[in-house]
C-alpha cells in the first residue's frame, strides 16, 4: 500500500542516518516497523506490570542445583567423553 507522508527535510535526513537506509521509502518503512514493535513491547510490559500476563521463573538456586546435577551425571556417564570421541571420529573421516 502506498502512503504519502509529509516530513521536513531535516527530519528525513535524521531518519536516513538513524536507519542507515539510502532510500527514503525504505527508511520510513523501517522506522514505522520499529515503532510498531516498540509499541507491542510496551503493551506486553504494561500487561506484566498490571498482572494480566505473568512469567513463572523457578528459583535461581533450584536451577543451579539442577545444572550441577546434570553436569555431574554427564561426567559420571562419560557423556562428554563419548560426544568428543564421536566428534573426533567424524572429523577424521571428513578430512580424508
Amino acid at each position: 500500500m502506498k502512503v504519502t507522508v509529509e516530513i521536513s527535510e531535516k527530519d528525513l535526513i535524521e531518519i536516513l542516518k538513524f536507519t542507515h537506509e539510502r532510500r527514503k521509502g525504505a527508511a520510513i518503512r523501517q522506522l514505522a516497523m520499529e515503532a510498531l514493535a516498540l509499541k507491542k513491547r510496551r503493551e506486553i510490559l504494561d500487561d506484566l506490570e498490571t498482572g494480566k500476563w505473568s512469567v513463572n521463573i523457578p528459583e535461581i538456586e533450584k536451577l543451579r542445583e539442577q545444572r550441577a546435577h546434570f553436569s555431574q551425571a554427564a561426567r559420571n556417564t562419560g557423556y562428554f567423553a563419548n560426544l568428543i570421541s564421536r566428534f573426533n571420529r567424524h572429523s577424521s573421516i571428513a578430512s580424508r
